[in-house]
């Protein structure tokens, strides 16, 4: 037996709101999903024009309150229930 999809949340924060017309998305995607397809799967959804995945500036992601660029691949594979949140980049000093 196959497992069915899984539900999503994806929230916009700051700037990222504005560019991508909304604060708040729910998304079903496949398992075996990563957090950064379900970002680009987004981003196709909302700019249709645009070319690429990747928005500029860049954009922050952030799944469950973890920055996935620190995660390895495996830990960005999305289960059922996740949140990813899209902010402008965050820096520390």
């Amino acid at each position: 037996m196959s497992a069915g999809p899984l539900d999503v949340r994806i929230r916009a924060l700051g700037g990222v709101q504005s560019r991508l017309g909304g604060t708040e998305w729910r998304i079903e995607v496949p398992v075996g999903t990563s957090a950064r397809q379900a970002v680009d799967r987004l981003l196709r959804q909302c700019l249709p024009e645009k070319r690429g995945p990747h928005l500029e500036p860049p954009v922050a992601v952030f799944l469950n309150g973890r920055n996935i660029d620190t995660l390895s691949a495996e830990d960005t594979c999305l289960r059922n229930g996740d949140v990813l949140l899209l902010t402008g980049p965050v820096g520390g000093g």
